[in-house]
């Protein structure tokens, strides 16, 4: 397993939100985040960080950082690529800018698409247009439902129409009878 994790996180090491390939705790999580944190103020000019149990490589956003946790063994062109595909991701998926509020709102989407690239922590070949043909989850079966729906819907307010009809015909027969008995 070469990919650990894919986070999002902010300048100070705050998570916004991150998906793990494999058994971690959100303590190991913020540690490696934490860690990561640390030691981007003495990388200025690469893109990623080693250390003695893991690499982390990064895309430095506006006031973001999505950073990808990998071993030490993993294919580094690889996992930047993986990256680039997760920063394209967030383009798509956040409409008006990448920020903690548009990742919240579209967390599910970002980490449905984060599966989709990358699964049990190696990376699938997948383009950004399969990505979003899978987060659009576009199904016959589902069109045939909501299609089915909507004509048993349709029919109950025909029937309730007619009830209404009915009803407002025997309420004027009702009060006509009325009317003629009392003369």
């Amino acid at each position: 397993m070469s990919t650990l994790s894919i986070a999002i996180c902010s300048k100070n090491g705050k998570v916004i939100l991150a998906r793990q390939f494999q058994k971690m705790t959100r303590l190991e999580l913020e540690e490696h985040i934490v860690h990561f944190s640390r030691n981007i103020e003495h990388c200025k000019e690469s893109t990623h960080i080693e250390t003695e149990k893991s690499r982390y490589i990064f895309l430095p956003l506006e006031n973001l950082f999505i950073v990808l946790i990998a071993n030490k063994s993993s294919n580094i062109i690889e996992d930047m690529e993986v990256l680039k595909l997760v920063y394209r991701l967030l383009q798509d998926v956040c409409h008006g800018g990448i920020s903690e509020s548009s990742i919240a709102q579209n967390c599910y989407d970002i980490v449905l698409g984060i599966d989709d690239i990358v699964s049990l922590g190696y990376r699938e070949s997948i383009s950004l247009t399969q990505i979003q043909q899978c987060l659009k989850m576009d199904s016959q079966e589902e069109k045939a439902y909501l299609q089915l729906q909507r004509q048993r819907e349709n029919e109950a307010k025909e029937n309730f129409k007619k009830k209404m009809k009915e009803f407002e015909k025997s309420k004027k027969d009702k009060n006509y009878q009325q009317t003629g008995i009392s003369r």
